[in-house]
């Protein structure tokens, strides 16, 4: 900011900046907190019960509905075949995973939408998320892998710099001075 004294002749070489850090809202926080985590239907549940204000598609209720009442079962079907001139043994495996939920049986949702402030004080933003589940043993696992959040984060911030950039007349230099 202060390269020139005013009426000086020396440089002042930039000892004063100016920075901006933006901060991460609680709902980034959580989200990405438990991106990837494996859950308990208990712990998924409760997680989509507190965070249900974020999420918009399928609707809360539908989520919160299918957390609470998911039901997965393994389907196996194996078959083998000798064939006795030449020893060929031909095996087949097939294994499914159906995951429904409520009375009516409603298959559970490959993905759901949330929308959420990336920075505090900025609107929010629609965010995707894979719902992923396994049963091994006869025990449910839930989670969620957020899609591409990390371009998300980078287009809120080059959002917040544009917005800067236009209530400006001097230039601005993003990046590190060193």
């Amino acid at each position: 900011l202060d390269y020139h004294c005013i009426g000086g002749d020396a440089p002042r070489w930039g000892q004063h900046r100016l920075s901006l850090d933006l901060r991460g809202t609680e709902e980034l926080k959580r989200w990405t907190g438990g991106n990837g985590k494996r859950q308990t239907q208990i712990e998924f549940s409760e997680f989509i019960e507190d965070n249900t204000p974020d999420i918009v598609s399928p609707s809360a209720a539908t989520m919160l509905e299918m957390a609470r009442n998911m039901q997965a079962k393994t389907d196996v079907d194996f078959s083998s075949a000798i064939r006795m001139s030449n020893g060929h043994v031909q095996l087949k495996y097939t294994e499914q995973v159906k995951g429904t939920y409520g009375q009516g049986n409603v298959e559970i949702p490959e993905e759901f939408t949330i929308m959420i402030p990336i920075f505090v004080g900025t609107p929010r933003v629609a965010i995707g998320a894979r719902l992923r589940y396994r049963l091994v043993s006869g025990k449910l696992t839930i989670w969620y892998d957020l899609l591409r959040h990390d371009v998300v984060q980078r287009e809120a911030f080059l959002g917040v710099l544009q917005g800067i950039r236009e209530g400006l007349t001097i230039s601005i230099i993003n990046g590190s001075p060193q």
